[in-house]
């Protein structure tokens, strides 16, 4: 049922931090022509295993300058997977008639989702709002996410062109979820259906 959903989208698969690495490198002063040559150096030191055993891939972040053909204040997002867990994830969805189109880390995910669904066109980060009218204060030059999954959470900062930071966290909604099981003597169950009910059933309070 969930291939009939899906036929014809674009598949997008966010997978646990863990399950891959992600560095923020700023590179020494290069020719422009040997950026990519570089990365690989700095990939190599800081991929803790073969090359030929992971998917990498680096993304120019910020807004280095070149100069006279020399590339200055470059900073790069390294990223990798092994390659047989996305060989394993790849097939988990091709048994159901589903081709993924991405498959990236929690993190950046939510990065992403910042940088073109939440801020898009409308924002510079200089702190100025492309449609904002003279009486509007400038927007923030970073945005702070946070995403709570059911064991770990995911905060990122981003001005929508670079990662200014980002960190897993090791709680998310189901510790709440015991927390209110425990303190009420409730089932897991029950005490799931009150974290999630409890926001309506107060504004509802309000409202009669």
């Amino acid at each position: 049922m969930l291939f009939r959903s899906v036929k014809g989208d674009i598949v997008c698969l966010a997978v646990s931090s863990q399950s891959g690495l992600a560095r923020f490198v700023k590179l020494p002063p290069v020719q422009e022509d040997k950026v990519s040559d570089i990365v690989r150096f700095e990939a190599k030191q800081q991929i803790p295993f073969p090359l030929n055993e992971v998917v990498w891939d680096f993304q120019k972040l910020g807004s280095g300058m070149v100069i006279d053909g020399l590339a200055l204040d470059t900073e790069i997002g390294l990223f990798a997977m092994k390659r047989d867990f996305i060989a394993k994830t790849l097939q988990h969805y091709r048994d159901v008639n589903i081709d993924l189109h991405t498959v990236q880390m929690s993190p950046l995910s939510l990065i992403n989702y910042v940088a073109y669904d939440v801020l898009g066109n409308n924002y510079k980060p200089d702190g100025s709002n492309v449609n904002a009218s003279e009486d509007d204060e400038p927007s923030k030059t970073g945005v702070l996410a946070l995403d709570i999954g059911t064991d770990i959470s995911n905060l990122v900062l981003t001005d929508g062109t670079r990662v200014i930071e980002q960190r897993t966290i090791s709680i998310g909604g189901s510790r709440f979820t015991k927390e209110i099981s425990k303190e009420f003597k409730l089932t897991f169950a029950k005490a799931e259906h009150l974290k999630k009910t409890v926001a309506k059933v107060r504004s509802e309070e309000h409202t009669s």
